[in-house]
């Protein structure tokens, strides 16, 4: 068991320490103890994954790729039904859209490829911002009042704070989730308008005082490591006062069943076909 807990931890060990917002916190406070203790906030972690340069493409849309590339190069109803599928499909990494961006600018599908050049943080072709501009749709500032000023909206797996999200965008449904520090992410599938038409109903990460609380967040790597906020004078730790490695374990049964099933497979895999000698002693 401890063999499996650490291996458990040692798959998780990317995760940095970081500290998180309790609901009473003033924004103000909590940014400066951050910046002070030299501590990662949680949007910014998530900023910091997201732009991981390890990062690769998921198989489906290595897949999909080699897939149109052997057809037809044509830009049919049905090849942008199964772009649509695709993006539905996965949760998008910067992988993705480098893929699909450079495999539509190969059968020179306009509309994909303007859709991910809007999302690129980083716009030099001036030919293509003027193609593209001709069929962008500019963004309503209702679309921003989804967001609290330190949230994050990520936009098919494109990570923007407040200053960053892009003015214009190609019409179409996307991925959006915003990330907060002090609420639990929310995901939602669909255009522009319609997320920003949206009521979203946001759940605190924490839920409690200093004293007695409860941290709504599953992965132990980061409840292990994580510093709540509550105020100068009460900085809790992720996992709670009462909380042990075994308590965790225990409320978990299932992963770790999971994860030892995983580790056992990978143990069978690496001693097949090898002999297994015993000394005497």
């Amino acid at each position: 068991m401890m063999m499996l807990i650490f291996m458990f931890l040692k798959l998780n060990s990317y995760c940095h320490a970081m500290v998180f917002q309790a609901p009473a916190a003033h924004d103000l406070d909590f940014s400066k103890y951050a910046l002070q203790n030299n501590q990662q906030t949680y949007t910014q972690w998530r900023q910091e994954q997201a732009n991981l340069n390890s990062i690769e493409p998921h198989a489906q849309v290595i897949d999909f790729a080699q897939r149109i590339l052997s057809g037809p190069k044509d830009t049919s109803n049905q090849l942008r039904e199964d772009w649509a599928v695709l993006r539905k499909t996965i949760d998008l990494n910067s992988a993705d859209r480098e893929v699909l961006m450079l495999l539509a600018e190969k059968i020179h599908f306009k509309t994909e490829y303007c859709r991910y050049y809007f999302l690129s943080l980083q716009k030099n072709a001036e030919t293509a911002a003027k193609d593209c501009a001709r069929i962008a749709q500019p963004l309503s500032k209702a679309l921003l009042k989804q967001l609290r000023p330190k949230d994050l909206l990520t936009i098919d797996g494109q990570t923007f704070n407040l200053e960053q999200i892009p003015k214009h965008l190609i019409p179409g449904s996307y991925q959006w989730t915003i990330v907060s520090n002090q609420y639990i992410d929310i995901s939602f599938v669909g255009s522009a308008e319609e997320f920003a038409e949206q009521i979203f109903f946001r759940e605190h990460w924490i839920e409690g005082s200093c004293d007695a609380y409860r941290f709504n967040y599953s992965n132990f790597t980061i409840l292990s490591q994580a510093k709540i906020f509550f105020d100068k004078n009460c900085i809790q730790n992720g996992l709670g006062p009462e909380k042990t490695v075994r308590n965790w374990l225990n409320e978990h049964k299932k992963l770790v069943f999971a994860i030892g099933l995983i580790v056992g497979g990978l143990a069978v895999s690496h001693l097949k076909d090898k002999t297994l000698v015993i000394t005497p002693h």
